[in-house]
């Protein structure tokens, strides 16, 4: 699953042109921004998942027109119930997907806050502690994190997979959102604003099973090729490890005697 978003006029950049046809006209405001979620898997798009509101942020990052509540609405309200079996949820690392339900203080925090939080803890402190030991003492008792969307859906019966961070090449979405996004762009053409939701929706619709097979396939082989490097790499580097340290029978005299050094070595 993942967010895309999509402007008002978004659109094609070249165009066929001739007497009794126009061509594409270059506006210069992008219009109003379309936010598009969505989820889907080698069978195609979740049925009845698909979430498009409009928004007037002027903000140039669209992840701030997203927010956790909104997110976990989403989730509560339509992916969730068009799940029809046990599903493993694969998203980013966006701030509104990982939100901490059960977050410690931290150095930001009140001195008293940190304080509040011990007690709570029933972890024992001197009054005369400064902030940094009342933090040290929270960093070593602090919890594993809970995240809010992760309980919500392990509690419906599913599992979330995080990517690595810059690591949206393993999710197949994000060539789904390029193909459905081209053909928005190919049929906006003097499409009215009442009418831009509706256009979307039905390019996004347009995706089939086998286009999310070829997407889904394509991270498959993708996630191969990491681990084939992945090995090399391991493999390559376990002769350099070197143990400092470390009793060892082996005289590193000869392996010196034989470095030639430069002049400009010596100077």
């Amino acid at each position: 699953m993942d967010e895309t978003y999509v402007h008002l006029n978004y659109r094609v950049k070249k165009s066929w042109q001739g007497p009794s046809t126009s061509g594409v006209s270059e506006k210069i405001s992008p219009g109003k921004r379309y936010i598009v979620v969505h989820a889907g898997s080698e069978n195609g798009f979740v049925p009845n998942a698909l979430l498009v509101f409009s928004t007037k942020s002027k903000m140039a990052d669209y992840h701030h027109d997203m927010n956790s509540e909104n997110f976990t609405k989403w989730l509560k309200e339509k992916l969730i119930p068009n799940l029809s079996v046990p599903s493993v949820i694969v998203m980013d690392n966006a701030s509104y997907h990982v939100k901490q339900v059960n977050k410690a203080p931290t150095m930001q925090n009140l001195k008293a806050t940190l304080r509040e939080w011990l007690c709570s803890k029933n972890i024992p402190f001197e009054e005369s502690f400064t902030k940094a030991e009342l933090l040290c003492l929270i960093n070593e008792n602090k919890p594993l994190p809970v995240y809010e969307t992760e309980e919500l859906l392990n509690e419906n019966g599913h599992e979330v997979l995080k990517l690595p961070p810059y690591h949206c090449d393993l999710n197949p979405i994000e060539m789904i959102w390029s193909l459905a996004k081209r053909r928005v762009a190919s049929r906006n053409m003097g499409v009215p604003a009442s009418e831009m939701e509706n256009l979307i929706k039905e390019c996004f619709h347009s995706v089939t099973t086998e286009d999310w097979k070829k997407c889904t396939d394509h991270v498959l082989r993708i996630e191969e090729q990491y681990r084939v490097k992945d090995n090399i790499l391991e493999n390559e580097l376990e002769p350099f490890i070197i143990n400092v340290g470390s009793e060892s029978d082996t005289d590193d005299t000869d392996f010196y005697e034989d470095i030639e050094y430069l002049e400009s070595d010596l100077e």
